[in-house]
């Protein structure tokens, strides 16, 4: 019982710690454009199971049946982590595993019963409590990430590296919990590892694939990838514990830590050649820890308050001296006069320099104006008395 406690709260800091440290603004984004969203959660629980169904045939009941949960279990919060660490889309991550863990209340039995059913004949229990839990722990994490992110924006790289922190904290946790099981999985064959782990891998090259089929952005695609196969393994392991004696634990736990073993090593391959090919945030020139540390994630803001102020000093120049990662975050949302501003101050300087060069012209023009003392004219063609050079008069009282 404490050792769930403490799984749970891990948990918790863990979905805080990814959703603080994502741009609200683009959270809401992602629901509102629905299609990341709508292809993380159909290949979550529409290939995966099938997937699960495919690779767990001809294989013991036990083995089949606890397979089969855990590809229809929906997503962890390790999925935020690893999207966090490869510099996919976080906010979309987060989006995905609330949508999925809200959507499997509905999908978790339907699957069970469509796929356990045919494959094995028997009905599976589910634990309505630890689903209950779970909706109850990612939703609430959610809801507390996104508050911290409005309240304190400035903390979203602590909240960030804070997550990160519980998040390697509950990996090794549940490393240490699930070696309590005295069913040595050495001794299976090598059909029965293929089995367990290769669902995992064929959900990463169906899901990517299918994302840019769809034409969806390549971090986003990377996100939708990650989140297909990340599976609730300890939600897997309750429903596979209580739907099998006390003799087939070992197996069902074997199962579980397997598949879990396996996705951790897919995921960690797959999202280093995303970022050596150029389908994450992190350009592929940075070093290895810099893109582990840093945040690449878009921000819908400017960085700091000095941003603006830095960009209307050097927009004179028609130059910027932002890092272009820093201006690439904001500068969509720069408005149409600082953008048009090297463009006016040009203008003006050219023509000064053409007052400076022809003062004959910009003089005739402006004796008139001098002697008579009329007002300027409303013709754009004819400058304003502020723009005659004031030399002019004098010109004009040594002639008479």
């Amino acid at each position: 019982m404490a050792g769930e406690v403490v799984a749970q709260l891990l948990l918790f800091l863990l979905i805080t710690g990814m959703a603080a440290s994502c741009e609200p603004k683009l959270l809401v984004l992602q629901l509102r454009k629905g299609w990341g969203v709508l292809a993380g959660v159909c290949c979550h629980f529409l290939f995966m199971p099938f997937l699960g169904f495919l690779c767990s045939r001809g294989e013991p009941p036990v083995t089949a049946v606890t397979l089969l949960i855990v590809t229809t279990s929906p997503s962890g919060g390790f999925s935020g982590l690893w999207c966090s660490l490869c510099n996919a889309d976080l906010a979309l991550s987060v989006a995905v595993t609330t949508a999925s863990t809200l959507v499997s209340c509905g999908m978790l039995p339907l699957n069970l019963y469509l796929y356990v059913g045919r494959l094995s004949g028997r009905s599976v229990a589910i634990d309505w409590a630890q689903v209950t839990i779970s909706v109850v722990v990612v939703v609430s994490a959610v809801a507390t990430g996104l508050s911290c992110a409005v309240v304190w924006p400035s903390w979203r790289a602590v909240a960030n590296k804070a997550g990160s922190a519980a998040g390697v904290a509950l990996m090794v946790f549940s490393a240490f919990a699930s070696t309590t099981s005295h069913d040595p999985i050495w001794t299976k064959p090598f059909t029965w590892f293929l089995a367990c782990s290769l669902p995992c891998l064929a959900g990463l090259c169906l899901s990517f694939t299918l994302s840019r089929l769809l034409r969806l952005p390549p971090p986003e695609a990377t996100t939708v990838a990650i989140e297909c196969v990340y599976q609730n393994t300890a939600m897997a392991l309750s429903i596979a514990l209580s739907a099998f004696p006390q003799s087939d634990a070992g197996m069902a736990a074997s199962v579980t830590l397997v598949y879990g073993l396996a996705e951790i090593c897919f995921i960690a391959c797959f999202a280093l050649c995303a970022w050596q090919l150029g389908q994450t945030y992190a350009p592929r020139t940075d070093g290895f820890c810099t893109v582990l540390l840093g945040n690449y994630q878009p921000q819908d803001t400017p960085p700091d308050s000095t941003a603006n102020t830095e960009a209307a000093d050097h927009s004179s120049s028609g130059t910027l001296d932002q890092p272009e990662s820093t201006r690439s975050s904001w500068l969509p949302a720069m408005s149409s006069r600082t953008f048009f501003q090297p463009m006016i101050d040009r203008f003006r300087h050219s023509l000064q320099v053409r007052q400076r060069i022809d003062p004959d012209t910009y003089g005739a023009l402006s004796a008139p104006l001098a002697t008579s003392r009329v007002e300027p004219s409303a013709d754009a063609s004819i400058p304003r008395a502020s723009s005659i050079p004031e030399r002019a008069p004098a010109e004009n009282l040594s002639q008479s």
